[in-house]
C-alpha cells in the first residue's frame, strides 16, 4: 500500500545518505512496474511530509521513481498540481514525460483546458 511505503520513506529520512540511496534502489526495483494509481497515492503521501530542501536523497529517489513511471492523464494532472515547494520536481518529471510520451502530456493539458472552459461557462451563466 502507498501509505506503508510512505511510512518506510518517512522512517528512513533519519538515516544517512548511503542508507537512503540503497533503500531507493531497492524500492525502485520493487515498485518499477506498479500501476499509476499506486504511484499517484505514493506521491500524495510523500508530499505531505517531505521537505525538498531538507531531504535531497528522498527527492532524488522520488524523481527517479516518477521518471520511470508511464504517464497517464490523471498522473500528469497530479504532478502539475503538486505543492509549490515541489515545483522543480514537477518540472523535471513533466520534462521527462514530454520526451517519453508527449501525446499523454498534451492530452492532459487538453483535459485541464476543457475543465477550465467548462468551469468558466458555468460561472458566467
Amino acid at each position: 500500500e502507498p501509505d506503508s511505503v510512505a511510512g518506510l520513506i518517512r522512517n528512513l529520512l533519519q538515516g544517512d545518505c548511503f542508507e537512503q540511496q540503497y533503500f531507493w534502489r531497492l524500492l525502485l526495483a520493487d515498485l518499477q512496474f506498479v500501476a499509476a494509481p499506486f504511484a499517484i497515492e505514493l506521491v500524495k503521501c510523500c508530499t505531505s511530509f517531505l521537505l525538498p530542501s531538507l531531504h535531497p536523497e528522498a527527492m532524488s529517489g522520488l524523481l527517479l521513481y516518477l521518471k520511470l513511471q508511464r504517464p497517464t492523464v490523471q498522473f500528469v494532472l497530479t504532478i502539475m498540481f503538486l505543492p509549490k515547494d515541489f515545483g522543480k520536481l514537477a518540472a523535471a518529471v513533466l520534462a521527462s514525460w514530454v520526451v517519453s510520451d508527449v501525446l499523454t502530456v498534451f492530452e492532459s493539458l487538453n483535459v485541464l483546458i476543457q475543465q477550465n472552459v467548462k468551469n468558466g461557462q458555468e460561472r458566467s451563466e
